[in-house]
């Protein structure tokens, strides 16, 4: 036998044990993801004897993995320079921090901000917001467009809950209204792996007390800011919505 044919024969071999191990491997993960059915129909019991109703088709079957991502929210001097081009002196009222100027005016909390400039709001398309909006500085990278001038935040293909942005723009492409809750994600973080809704349950029943039927489960994140550096860190969470509309976000931890 000729030794290119050997060797035409020893890389098949090599390509086919590759592909084997690969396929085996893949087997592996994938069943050692999945939840077991056990499991999901004790954690529907372990709800129903506390007066909530949650169909077991609405548990994921298999556990989740998500990469974790650090970010910030603007503060106020950002976005004073962000609307009046520099700092603006702001004055204290109650927990919100608010600039005037030239008829418009500025008002800051902790996580969230609104904007308001004399002028009329015109219709603008999803174009022309992404464009005004990032011309301020604010990240639009992440922003999936709801309709009605207002965006949510997405990270991953999973929603971050809580986040919005909304504004309007007058006919010249300004913004004449602006209200946000929108942090900008700065970093990746940890890689979370073996996450379940099965985990929050003993935070299910502390929350829902009076009981009731889920409608919706759904995975995400939330911010969790750390208390001794106050930096914040975008977390996989879980969005629990009940039949009467109440809705919870519960922070996943692993299990």
């Amino acid at each position: 036998m000729k030794w290119s044919s050997v060797k035409t024969i020893m890389l098949t071999l090599l390509l086919v044990m590759n592909v084997f191990v690969l396929g085996t491997l893949i087997v592996k993960r994938a069943t050692g993801e999945k939840i077991p059915p056990v499991v999901r129909s004790a954690a529907v019991e372990a709800l129903g004897g506390s007066g909530i109703v949650c169909g077991e088709e609405l548990l994921p079957e298999n556990y989740l993995t998500m990469q974790t991502f650090g970010g910030g929210f603007p503060t106020a001097a950002e976005l004073s320079r962000m609307f009046f081009g520099r700092e603006v002196a702001f004055q204290t009222e109650d927990r919100t921090l608010t600039a005037r100027e030239g008829g418009a005016e500025l008002k800051v909390e902790e996580e969230s901000f609104s904007y308001k400039a004399s002028g009329s709001a015109a219709s603008s398309s999803e174009k022309e917001l992404r464009e005004a909006l990032g011309g301020l500085g604010l990240d639009m990278s992440r922003a999936v467009y709801r309709g009605g001038g207002e965006f949510a935040m997405y990270y991953d293909g999973r929603p971050v809950f809580g986040m919005y942005l909304r504004a309007a723009l007058d006919g010249e492409g300004r913004p004449v209204s602006v209200e946000a809750r929108w942090p900008s994600a700065e970093s990746s973080g940890q890689r979370r792996t073996g996450l379940s809704i099965i985990s929050c349950i003993p935070d299910m029943l502390e929350r829902f007390p009076q009981g009731g039927r889920v409608t919706g489960l759904e995975a995400g994140y939330t911010p969790v800011r750390s208390e001794d550096t106050g930096a914040y860190s975008f977390e996989p969470a879980w969005r629990i919505t009940m039949e009467d509309g109440e809705s919870e976000v519960f922070v996943c931890v692993k299990g």
